[in-house]
């Protein structure tokens, strides 16, 4: 990736930069939804499937759909607060407390934010109704808070004040350890974090920056020419995928690019696989391959 010290001449710099929107690629061989479109690079190795095919209607949330990858490379939806749901298996599960995120350990356990704590929780309940009991681990500086599961182990956490206007991220190292390392304040809104515990990347409006704690700086990656970015998921250090309102892209080592026009998709990456979730339908995408992006281009 092209890394520059966010200073005044460098910004001025980096503004110019742009995607590639037109793409010597092909169109995907699944059937999507009205009004979206899906164009992959032309090479053996990617291939694209309906995980979960999309609904018939399209269905309104108010708010952010929690969306996760477990070990199997199943995905979990997170409904209303208070549900657990694995559209693959068609399995339910019912949180006695109210979340605001969730993702998943290396020992496939659940971790779950609620209103200023994280924790997992233990099963209960029965075949017909299973309930899951919240366990707290770790007490959070701020009462709202997001989770995003990293690389290598890492966990990074989201704190937010809305009344102070401001945003702070911790990396916990070690799962599970209870022991927290505050990399960075802001009162501008981060809305995604990737990384490995080493490289941190922040989406923060239409750009993407790299955290350096040992300089207490960032760098800008990438800005977007129209839309704040949504979503950012981590593929290595040379390769990040992101999301906009109405899109996915591609940030490599040498190029940048859309290949998806999609109403509000969420993104996971588990494996070599990228995982998009449609959320006005709920369908789900799983693209495989994406080592081969870079090499395409």
């Amino acid at each position: 990736m092209r890394n520059t010290v966010l200073d005044s001449a460098s910004i001025g710099l980096l503004m110019i930069l742009a995607i590639r929107l037109i793409l010597p690629a092909q169109e995907t061989e699944i059937s999507l939804p009205s009004g979206t479109a899906l164009s992959l690079p032309r090479l053996q190795g990617i291939r694209v499937e309906w995980l979960v095919p999309a609904s018939d209607r399209k269905i309104e949330f108010q708010e952010r759909i929690p969306f996760e990858i477990d070990l199997a490379g199943e995905p979990w939806l997170g409904l209303s607060h208070k549900i657990l749901f694995n559209p693959v298996r068609k399995i339910f599960l019912e949180v006695d407390t109210e979340f605001q995120d969730f993702a998943f350990l290396e020992t496939e356990e659940f971790v779950v934010v609620t209103e200023g704590a994280l924790g997992t929780f233990i099963k209960s309940g029965n075949q017909e109704r299973p309930l899951a009991q919240f366990i707290p681990i770790l007490r959070l500086p701020g009462k709202k808070a997001r989770v995003f599961q990293g690389a290598g182990g890492s966990l990074y956490l989201l704190c937010s004040d809305p009344e102070k206007e401001k945003e702070e991220l911790y990396l916990l190292q070690s799962q599970g350890s209870g022991q927290i390392e505050k990399l960075f304040e802001t009162n501008y809104k981060i809305a995604s974090v990737c990384g490995d515990g080493q490289n941190t990347y922040m989406a923060i409006g239409k750009t993407v920056v790299r955290l350096r704690p040992e300089k207490k700086e960032v760098e800008l990656i990438f800005r977007h020419p129209r839309l704040s970015l949504i979503g950012l998921e981590y593929a290595n250090e040379n390769r990040l995928f992101y999301t906009t309102v109405e899109s996915v892209g591609y940030i490599g080592q040498k190029q940048a690019f859309e290949f998806a026009h999609l109403a509000r998709p969420e993104i996971k990456i588990s494996g070599n696989s990228l995982y998009i979730l449609l959320s006005e339908t709920l369908g789900i995408i799983k693209i495989d391959g994406i080592d081969k992006f870079e090499m395409t281009f």
